[in-house]
């Protein structure tokens, strides 16, 4: 079926150029999601990840905290008062929640999902188990295969 409606027919036809070189794959994730400040760039503008939040007591912006982990920070306010008691991480509420890996391999399990990847190809195609000298685990992989199924 047609991304536009159910009630349409697919019809196969021959891409254009521009589409194919449009389309994801292995080293276009390496070039554009290969690094924190790249998946979190690429978050926001998707729409994943908020890029403000109001302070419940101020109803103010509050500031992005750098983080130093792996995560996407967190909201803080920036008034005295309360700038310790109102932090909140940027993930609260969002699909990387609970995520306890790195953001490159989030997005990189996200496509290896999409394109039905089994666990050994998922572990021989990681662009960045050299890089990172880890590899995901079974369970990892299998949490991945069974979040994204099931919703």
């Amino acid at each position: 079926m047609s991304p536009t409606s159910d009630d349409e027919p697919y019809v196969d036809r021959h891409l254009y150029v521009e589409e194919i070189i449009s389309m994801w794959n292995l080293s276009k994730i390496v070039r554009e999601l290969g690094n924190r400040d790249q998946c979190v760039a690429f978050a926001e503008a998707q729409g994943l990840m908020p890029t403000e939040k109001l302070c419940r007591t101020h109803r103010t912006p509050m500031l992005i905290a750098a983080s130093t982990n792996r995560s996407f920070g967190s909201w803080v306010c920036h008034k005295r008062t309360c700038k310790r008691k109102n932090k909140v991480a940027r993930t609260n509420g969002t699909f990387f929640e609970n995520v306890k890996i790195a953001l490159i391999h989030v997005f990189y399990l996200i496509y290896a999902f999409a394109y039905k990847m089994d666990y050994k190809t998922v572990l021989r195609e990681d662009p960045f188990k050299e890089e990172k000298q880890k590899c995901l685990s079974r369970a990892t992989v299998g949490d991945c295969t069974i979040t994204a199924g099931s919703q």
